[in-house]
């Protein structure tokens, strides 16, 4: 691409390239969602869609890229809103030739480069359906395709490999007919940008973990790298650090909680079921008793912890309504009750 012939704005770059990615929604099961009007971005989606850090993790990836400009990224809009099961993705379009796929996961979930697989074909599908590119697969001419790269920023406890392979998948283990490999970004092997943001998430956590309230936790963190680091400049001027924190991590303890809650009540059932041989109904019956007994705790747990980051009564509600699928009055009885 000649100088004379380059885009001059990012924006102008957004135009002129097709747009490859599209809603991940498509893909999944219908989640309950939170809307957050103010900020659809959560931290890391905001962080990592600014050019200068796009390019900072970009870099990461290929130095050997040195002298792209921020003009040649495209980045990726993803039809979502701020969900309970929480997308966080990053998709950029790299000099027209690369598509960046980073994700950022606090729990581990070896599934992952199956839906990443069936993700990026549907976005192929997209890409081919379009107007322009509609009849390409029939003519004799090799298709090129802007090679898709993808990367899993991890901030969670337990041990995570540093690649994700789809090969483990299959039966076979066979990586020879059909693979995609997920670089995995932990504390110990991140570097730069990406290392600082695991650091600070890891920060947060170790503080709450350790009786700080939530709110304080963000600030004493963000106070803490608000000067000497890469991420630093990030900070400077923006409140809306410590909203969209405070939502995220809250809504992924609220997560964790739901998933221990489950374990807890099948644990229950089975043991119900070895020591006292009940029958199925009345096994049915101790498990919605339990079920129910473990909901009403989480529900409480829940809703103070929104409260304490500052989410309204009414979006905390909401949000439990639709976690738990349960009737309005129902949650609200519990809540009072609480």
């Amino acid at each position: 691409m000649t100088e004379e012939n380059a885009p001059s704005t990012e924006k102008h770059h957004q135009e002129e390239l097709p747009s490859v990615l599209g809603s991940k929604q498509a893909l999944e099961a219908k989640t309950p969602v939170l809307t957050n009007r103010k900020y659809q971005d959560n931290f890391f989606c905001t962080l990592f869609k600014t050019p200068k850090y796009r390019r900072a993790a970009y870099l990461l990836m290929h130095p050997e890229d040195a002298d792209v400009q921020d003009f040649e990224f495209q980045n990726i809009e993803l039809e979502h809103i701020f969900t309970i099961d929480m997308y966080n993705d990053i998709c950029f379009l790299v000099r027209g030739r690369l598509i960046i796929l980073m994700e950022h996961q606090s729990t581990l979930n070896y599934n992952m480069p199956i839906r990443l697989l069936l993700y990026i074909a549907e976005e192929y599908k997209k890409l081919f359906s379009m107007k322009k590119y509609k009849r390409i697969l029939y003519t004799s001419s090799l298709v090129e395709l802007p090679e898709p790269e993808f990367y899993m920023v991890y901030t969670g406890k337990s041990e995570c490999p540093s690649h994700l392979s789809l090969s483990n998948a299959f039966a076979s283990k066979r990586a020879d007919f059909l693979n995609l490999s997920i670089t995995v970004y932990k504390e110990q092997n991140a570097e730069g940008i990406i290392k600082e943001f695991i650091s600070f998430i890891s920060l947060i956590k170790s503080l709450a973990a350790n009786g700080t309230a939530m709110k304080d936790a963000i600030r004493q963190a963000v106070l803490q790298y608000n000067s000497g680091h890469e991420i630093s400049d990030f900070f400077d001027g923006r409140e809306d650090v410590f909203e969209m924190l405070g939502e995220s991590l809250t809504l992924e303890e609220m997560l964790t909680l739901r998933d221990e809650a489950n374990a807890e009540v099948i644990t229950e059932q089975v043991t119900k079921q070895v020591t006292k041989q009940v029958t199925k109904q009345v096994t049915k019956q101790v498990t919605k008793q339990v079920t129910k007994q473990v909901t009403k705790q989480n529900i409480c747990k829940a809703f103070k912890m929104m409260q304490s980051v500052g989410i309204s009564s009414a979006a905390a509600t909401e949000a439990i309504i639709k976690e738990y699928q349960l009737p309005k009055k129902e949650v609200m009885d519990i809540l009072k009750n609480a």
